[in-house]
């Protein structure tokens, strides 16, 4: 029997400073709702949700997945798919590891991908006669790898310890004879650690969610005026979404439920925006992610920037992004420097109007920040 065991995590602290839940919503789901959707279409007959010592909204978990604190409550027979919660991957990738899994007869097979910079992460060791994995070693450099995703289909006599502790469970597994492999993953996928890494995520799951196109829910209205131009990328429009007359969304952007977008607003590349948010008039939004119920004043301009739940960008504020040839040192994007970056704005903070916010600025949560201010 196949089961499902979804793994929620605890972020680390700029998660933590940026928004109260550690349930990650991207392009109207959670990263639950999206594996949970996913490991149906494999007839998996029960899946879990361990959450351990965190508090879960219910809300944000799916009537067909069941909540646990500890492995107790898991059933002891057939195979499991492991899916830690603070990684992405697309239907594709668990097609092929199931796949690979059900026809090598496995005891344990690990999902693997190249890894731009690999610093901290698994790497799997094969033997190179056999190709089959003897060793699971943390990467020292910062180098580009092939990395475990974290993702697994693993039998149930192995699962306990995989779960406990990942690395030093493959480990046991090994030394007790068991039979590990790996198969490969080469689109995109991502691991979230950091708010910046949402910006990361939206791309992965605007490239691998739609085809280029349009998809506009029955119920959303839009303006005959609007121009939605969907050449370089899906533009997906939810229920009851709003776009005002004048406004040009060019995609990869998500729209999501409920969200107003205001006269001549512009909304272009790897844009999310969760739902009931408000877009005012004339506001620019680039390469961005705005999480649900936010509003943001006319004439604001977002560049590569992420904005937290209920937060509040008062008109006229800008973010800066930085200019070509320039990096920020400090950003933990997997340990690797970027060029362009703008703001990270937390849960319920108010940016006052006519702002500028200065390049890899961080705000945490429920910060208030007075008009006119240059940070």
């Amino acid at each position: 029997m196949l089961r499902g065991l979804l793994i929620a995590k605890r972020l680390t602290t700029e998660f933590e400073e940026f928004q109260d839940s550690f349930i990650i919503r991207i392009c109207g789901k959670t990263l639950v709702e999206h594996y949970s959707s996913i490991l149906r279409k494999f007839d998996v007959k029960e899946i879990f949700l361990l959450v351990r010592d965190l508090q879960v909204e219910v809300e944000n978990v799916p009537k067909d997945v069941r909540v646990i604190e500890d492995l107790s409550a898991v059933p002891r027979e057939g195979t499991y798919i492991i899916v830690p919660c603070d990684v992405y991957v697309p239907t594709d990738a668990v097609s092929i590891l199931v796949s690979y899994h059900t026809s090598t007869g496995a005891d344990m097979t690990l999902l693997a991908a190249p890894c731009e910079n690999a610093e901290g992460m698994p790497v799997p060791e094969l033997d190179t006669s056999t190709g089959k994995i003897v060793d699971l070693t943390l990467q020292k450099e910062a180098r580009p790898d092939i990395v475990w995703t974290g993702i697994a289909m693993v039998e149930s006599q192995f699962l306990e310890p995989v779960i406990q502790d990942p690395v030093e469970g493959v480990r046991r597994a090994v030394r007790e004879g068991a039979k590990l492999d790996k198969t490969y993953w080469s689109g995109s996928w991502c691991k979230i650690q950091n708010p910046w890494d949402l910006l990361t995520l939206a791309k992965a799951v605007l490239s691998t969610e739609a085809e280029t196109g349009l998809y506009i829910h029955p119920k959303a209205r839009i303006s005959t005026r609007a121009l939605l131009e969907p050449k370089d990328g899906p533009i997906i429009i939810d229920e009851g979404a709003v776009i005002d007359h004048d406004a040009i969304i060019r995609g990869p952007v998500y729209i999501g439920r409920r969200v107003y977008v205001g006269n001549n607003a512009l909304i272009r590349n790897s844009t999310v925006i969760e739902q009931e948010t408000i877009v005012g008039s004339n506001v620019d939004i680039t390469e961005s992610v705005v999480l649900e119920k936010c509003t943001i004043g006319r004439n604001a301009y977002l560049s590569c920037s992420v904005v937290g739940p209920e937060a509040v960008i008062e008109p006229g504020v800008v973010t800066r992004s930085l200019r070509p040839g320039h990096v920020i040192e400090h950003r933990p994007v997997r340990g690797r420097a970027v060029e362009k970056l703008g703001a990270v704005i937390g849960q319920g903070s108010r940016v006052g109007a006519y702002t500028v916010l200065s390049s890899g600025i961080f705000i945490k949560k429920r910060t208030v920040i007075e008009p006119l201010s240059k940070l």
